[in-house]
């Protein structure tokens, strides 16, 4: 009689063409943002629309992305479990394209979490949360210098939306690095098996 075994679950692997989809729908959103502060005083339910629907594809891209990235084998911790959690909260936030604030610190709150939660080798995805809180600085520091005209509201949306702008494109520099390193790291294993 043989000893039955047990399939380990093995962990997910990530396309690394994933990171750089989710890096290009960064910049969609950042190009979209930068419309819609173009058109703060015209039409601008157009470009704030289009700006709303990028940005949510992108956070929901990029949270699923980085689940798979930071995924380890064996059962999911309370902790691990709650970083989920938060990433989802994060990403559902984004509906409310105008709360930057909002969305950017609930999402790189989230995505840290799961590198906190995840696998070593992903602890590089935190870097793209890092990424949103750079452009929520640029904003803060932009609408407290007045850089712009101030619009209809006296919000200065011009200013916060070169903190958008920002944000979203080091979230895309992070993600094409992410996915860089995906390629590297499965070109150097597919470099280390043996060849018949």
């Amino acid at each position: 009689m043989q000893p039955t075994t047990v399939p380990s679950r093995s962990e997910p692997k990530l396309p690394s063409a994933a990171p750089l989809v989710a890096a290009a729908l960064w910049l969609a959103a950042g190009g979209a943002g930068r419309l819609r502060a173009e058109n703060a005083d015209g039409d601008w339910e157009g470009p704030y629309a289009l700006f709303s629907v990028v940005l949510l594809i992108a956070a929901a891209a990029t949270t699923v992305m980085i689940v798979i990235y930071t995924s380890k084998e064996g059962a999911r911790s309370g902790a691990r479990n709650a970083a989920v959690a938060l990433a989802i909260v994060g990403t559902v936030s984004t509906v409310a394209a105008w709360a930057f604030p909002l969305w950017a610190v609930l999402l790189a709150a989230g995505w840290a979490a799961l590198a906190a939660t995840g696998s070593p080798s992903g602890r590089d995805a935190a870097w793209v949360g890092g990424a949103l809180l750079a452009g929520l600085a640029v904003a803060v520091v932009a609408v407290n210098a007045k850089l712009g005209a101030p619009g209809r509201h006296s919000d200065y949306s011009d200013a916060q939306s070169w903190g958008v702008t920002t944000a979203c494109v080091l979230a895309a520099v992070g993600l094409a690095r992410l996915g860089l390193g995906i390629s590297r790291t499965s070109d150097g294993a597919q470099s280390a098996k043996p060849t018949r």
